[in-house]
């Protein structure tokens, strides 16, 4: 087997993992339907929220996994309520939906945060 027929193997093989890489990695991939009224700064002002009280709350967790955590309660924030729902939400129903939701996402495993 010469040079041209190694580099055509591997080229094909190559290609080949590649279809697989996505074929497999698109069963990983979950839709999700965001409610659709959290505008751009609002969303940043609960993430920010969600970190600063990771910070202060549970400042041994390594700031990468308060970002994924922060990440999962947003998500699942916008997919249940909407930016009206969460604002007019009375004060003890809006500390349960957070506990819910905090509890979800605290299950989570690592691969499944990523």
């Amino acid at each position: 087997m010469n040079f041209n027929n190694k580099g055509l193997i591997i080229f094909l093989a190559s290609v080949l993992l590649a279809i697989l890489m996505l074929i497999f990695s698109q069963s990983r991939i979950e839709a999700q339907t965001f409610k659709g009224t959290h505008d751009t700064a609002y969303i940043r002002y609960l993430w920010f929220y969600c970190k600063k009280g990771l910070e202060e709350g549970r400042p041994d967790l390594p700031v990468f996994f308060q970002a994924l955590f922060c990440d999962c309660m947003l998500d699942k924030v916008r997919i249940s309520v909407d930016k009206d729902e969460l604002e007019n939400m009375p004060s003890e129903q809006r500390t349960k939906f957070y506990e819910n939701i905090s509890n979800e996402c605290t299950k989570k495993k690592e691969e499944d945060l990523i």
